[in-house]
């Protein structure tokens, strides 16, 4: 055997090893069935014993509390408990590695690679980076370098079709998350342009759910117990059939990126259901829309419009799936490019790569803490008070940008919504305008129009004033309901470098006429101050709501402001408001209810709720408030438990628009 190089692209749900020989590149097949990649699974045996891949799969059937199906997803968590004791994630995934590490040095007549590069999500900070390093050592793997993977899949896919100085983006849609990065071309490889961005849960295993619900809507009412035993499986045989469902649904996926109509089986129920590509898209379009929202962040992160880039690469097993090219067409008017077999392309660009790699790291700015006061151009001594009589609603949320952030992956967008007893509602979207001019907006918004709703027919379309401003369109439709047709209008306004869609049903015309959009009252660029106005008719309420979403962290902070029906008292509305957020949350568990300060400003209540997600402990704080009997005030922030520190300087971007002042109108 001569010298060899060899590439692992350590996967949230599987792993694939490539090697360099003879200037040839292929994939290894790891456990000689087949596959051209291994699942990153453990199994903790009684004896402490770490079995990996198919082998850990079957184990896990008879004792699951011994089962890890996903080390890489705990990879900040240090350790995890299995069955009888803690396990570091650095022995689990050291285990996965000495697995392929053994393999290819064993078809390779027992000799060792010259070379191994193994891959990483481009925004893994030092503290990950650190416990990879950990497992790569006691996996003994020799010459190992890092290598982020965007930059291995560019090195394969990209290297002869971009010049030096050119931009690419890689679009990779695998097993467990999506991640999203741009490349600049240097003279001898790649490096990261820009924050990159991504998703995390958000893959192939999250879509693969959707079809189980969907088969779970489907089934459950004329085989309720069968259903609720695949779910929860009590025993040994019901944990197979649980097994063999998940493998059937990623079996029918993955053939519907080829084939309009398949079949599966489900095991326990011992039925056989057809699943068509339509029904499938109709399923995963909205986590489909939101892994492309995650390519523009990182595009317009390096500073960079879709048309400059010398195209957009996809990779990741899910990257298959025809839907994603038609949005990713339809949204940025890119045609991207499939590769053959995105599952490996990753690790064969680390194996090719014929030195070592020196990427430059991408400088992230992170935003200075925000202030722990309000704006100083409010007085902190002032009255709330409402403004006008008491159904009159303006825009009182305000989120602390501080200057450029937005630009550095801080994302805000904003929503009103109009509500009326009798069960219509009119909702206005804020969000970034990412290049778009008004006309680009109502052809995109068609698209979505037309492709989700059922009986959905155009009537008309044209030029119309929007949020009492001119320069808009409007378009008049029908969609099919359970109840007949529904006549309906949307409204589009491009202002400045912010999109506004209106839509509300035809009936509800003249309430939609009276919503306005003034002017902000803070300095533009260090705030985000959505500006909407309303005097609210008697049987509506009116509620907004701003979102900051800190892409690199993932850390994300929600304002409410509503008008509160004059029904309800404000201790009933705290009452309502936890209670929700309790139904919403997995295992969640009410800690602690507190006196706080409320935007910094208001007196009110802090909500302190745990929770889980997976395997993760989530701190949710809720900070309430109701003022004047009528403007109730909501902050809500979930971070990791280990995270909490944050909670104060998260808190602390949300903060009052002058609006919410009298004396400052």
């Amino acid at each position: 055997m001569g010298d060899w190089q060899l590439g692992i692209d350590f996967g949230t749900s599987y792993t694939v090893a490539a090697v360099l020989e003879d200037a040839q590149v292929r994939v290894v097949d790891v456990e000689s069935n087949g596959q051209s990649r291994i699942p990153s699974v453990v199994f903790l045996n009684t004896d402490g014993d770490l079995l990996v891949g198919t082998s850990a799969q079957h184990q896990a059937v008879f004792a699951p509390e011994r089962f890890e199906p996903s080390p890489k997803r705990c990879i900040a968590a240090g350790e995890v408990f299995l069955g009888d004791r803690f396990v570091p994630v650095a022995d689990l995934i050291a285990a996965v590695l000495r697995r392929i590490h053994t393999e290819t040095s064993r078809q390779h007549g027992e000799t060792t690679p010259s070379a191994t590069r193994v891959t990483h999500p481009a925004e893994w900070a030092d503290a990950r980076l650190n416990v990879l390093r950990a497992a790569i050592e006691g996996a003994g793997l020799p010459h190992a370098v890092l290598v982020p993977e965007p930059v291995a899949a560019a090195a394969w896919i990209a290297m002869a079709k971009t010049a030096p100085g050119g931009h690419i983006a890689v679009y990779d849609f695998g097993g467990g998350t999506f991640d999203a990065a741009v490349l600049r071309r240097t003279q001898s490889g790649f490096e990261v342009a820009g924050p990159p961005s991504g998703r995390d849960p958000l893959g192939g295993e999250d879509l693969d759910r959707l079809i189980v619900n969907q088969l779970g809507r489907l089934l459950s009412d004329d085989h309720g117990e069968e259903w609720a035993k695949l779910m929860n499986p009590p025993d040994a045989a019901w944990r197979r059939s649980a097994a063999g469902l998940r493998t059937e649904v990623q079996r029918a996926k993955e053939t519907l990126s080829e084939v309009l109509v398949c079949q599966l089986w489900v095991p326990g129920i011992e039925r056989e259901v057809q699943l068509t590509r339509a029904e499938l898209e109709q399923l995963i379009t909205p986590a489909v829309h939101e892994t492309v929202a995650s390519l523009k962040e990182a595009i317009e992160a390096a500073g960079l419009a879709p048309a400059e880039l010398d195209g957009i690469y996809l990779v990741g097993g899910s990257s298959r799936i025809p839907l994603v090219a038609d949005i990713i067409w339809r949204d940025l008017g890119i045609q991207p490019t499939v590769q053959e077999n995105p599952k490996s392309v990753v690790a064969m660009g680390a194996a090719a790569w014929g030195s070592p790699l020196h990427t430059a790291a991408a400088e992230v700015a992170v935003p200075p803490p925000a202030p722990t006061q309000t704006p100083s151009r409010l007085d902190p001594s002032a009255p709330i008070a409402p403004e006008g009589s008491e159904s009159t609603f303006r825009s009182h949320v305000v989120m602390v940008m501080g200057a450029g952030t937005e630009q550095r992956g801080t994302v805000c967008t904003s929503a009103l919504v109009v509500d009326h007893r009798g069960g219509a509602t009119i909702r206005v979207r804020d969000e970034p305008a990412n290049g778009r001019d008004v006309l680009s907006l109502s052809d995109e918004v068609l698209q979505v129009r037309s492709s989700r709703m059922a009986g959905f027919r155009e009537l008309s379309v044209g030029p119309a004033d929007v949020l009492g401003l001119p320069g808009g369109f409007e378009r008049r439709f029908v969609s099919a309901t359970v109840s007949g047709e529904l006549e309906m209008f949307e409204r589009y306004l491009v202002a400045g470098d912010r999109a506004l869609v209106l839509a509300c049903p035809e009936q509800d015309r003249a309430v939609a006429d009276a919503i306005t959009l003034g002017e902000p009252l803070l300095p533009k660029g260090k705030y985000f101050e959505p500006s909407f106005g309303l005097d609210v008719p008697e049987g509506w309420t009116a509620s907004e709501r701003a979102i900051l979403s800190q892409t690199k962290t993932g850390n994300q902070i929600i304002a409410d402001h509503v008008l509160a029906p004059t029904m309800i008292t404000g201790e009933q509305w705290r009452e309502r408001q936890v209670a929700a957020l309790l139904r919403q949350m997995p295992d969640a568990s009410l800690i602690s209810v507190n006196p706080s300060r409320v935007f910094n400003r208001i007196e009110g209540e802090e909500v302190l709720i745990r929770s889980k997600q997976g395997r993760t402990v989530l701190l949710t704080k809720l900070w309430l408030a109701v003022v004047d009997g009528r403007n109730a005030y909501e902050v809500t922030v979930s971070l990791r438990e280990r995270d909490q520190a944050l909670f104060a300087t998260m808190a602390a971007i949300a903060v009052l628009s002058p609006a919410a002042f009298s004396h400052s109108l």
